[in-house]
């Protein structure tokens, strides 16, 4: 809904799409989770890179490039720090549990570059290294 506003207001500068796209860029926190399915993430960071590029040619054209950079950084940073928020359970369990936190860092590894190569094409049904990485995964234990 926001970004419905930030659009029409880009389109009609006396709707003050400053204010739209700083609304936008403040509620990307929320819009990016974590919960979501990979798919989805790769979806949502496009569109949060979409939005940053938006926000700050708004910001641009109003001559305002300090915001323009904030907006960028700001974005920058909410998808980093939604990483970083990945990364945190997989410390503790390496504090806990090392060999395992090691098993789960190479299929995580394994994973990222399966899915990395083919997100590009969507196939509808999971590539062979798919179903080998989970079926490695599914014979670890936590006890």
């Amino acid at each position: 809904m926001a970004m419905r506003w930030a659009n029409f207001a880009a389109e009609h500068s006396s709707l003050q799409p400053i204010e739209a796209f700083h609304a936008v860029v403040d509620l990307l926190p929320h819009f990016i989770s974590l919960g979501a399915t990979i798919t989805q993430r790769y979806h949502d960071l496009l569109s949060a890179q979409n939005i940053a590029v938006r926000a700050a040619f708004i910001a641009i054209q109003s001559s305002n490039h300090i915001l323009a950079l904030e907006w960028l950084e700001h974005t920058r940073c909410v998808v980093w720090n939604q990483s970083l928020m990945l990364r945190s359970p997989l410390q503790d369990l390496a504090s806990a549990h090392p060999d395992l936190a090691s098993q789960l860092r190479s299929v995580s590894r394994q994973l990222h570059h399966a899915t990395s190569s083919c997100c590009r094409s969507m196939p509808t049904s999971p590539p062979p290294t798919h179903l080998s990485i989970g079926t490695v995964w599914q014979g670890s234990t936590l006890i």
